[in-house]
């Protein structure tokens, strides 16, 4: 029987999301185009990383730091009955989403924090644990962003 991947259940995840929140393209200071899509950081509220994580993504977020694409904090299902509240306590501005009807594909994802990109068309470009540092996940968005440039431009 095979097992369903984690880059599969996270393509499933971000279609769900892209699709659920209806977001639309927003226009990026750092690269002077429009936003490809977004960056999907899941989390938990017993997760101490993912509060670190969340502020950094936020802070980027804030800066345009993260090469045109809007960052969404991703709640494990029942893990908060309010997670946007749970955010709002923090300072965090971003927007969030819950998986809640997506149990079983969230169970998926190897750990938190972890981050998910996505272009525009709800495709995932890439996906790991979190970076420690501010550094890190922009040289890990900026990277990721180029090569799927490059790769769209074969197509």
């Amino acid at each position: 029987m095979n097992q369903p991947t984690v880059l599969n259940i996270a393509r499933q995840i971000a279609a769900v999301i892209l699709l659920s929140l209806c977001f639309a393209p927003a226009a990026s200071a750092d690269a002077g185009r429009q936003a490809e899509g977004r960056v999907l950081v899941f989390w938990a509220t017993w997760c101490g990383f993912c509060k670190e994580t969340l502020k950094t993504v936020d802070d980027m977020q804030s800066d345009n730091q993260l090469s045109g694409y809007k960052a969404v904090a991703v709640n494990l299902p029942n893990d908060s009955k309010n997670p946007q509240a749970f955010l709002q306590n923090m300072g965090i501005k971003l927007p969030s989403a819950e998986l809640a009807k997506l149990r079983d594909a969230a169970s998926g994802v190897i750990g938190v924090p972890w981050v998910v990109m996505v272009d525009a068309d709800g495709q995932v470009i890439a996906g790991q644990r979190a970076p420690r540092s501010k550094e890190q996940l922009s040289a890990w968005v900026g990277s990721m962003d180029q090569v799927h440039q490059q790769l769209s431009l074969l197509q």
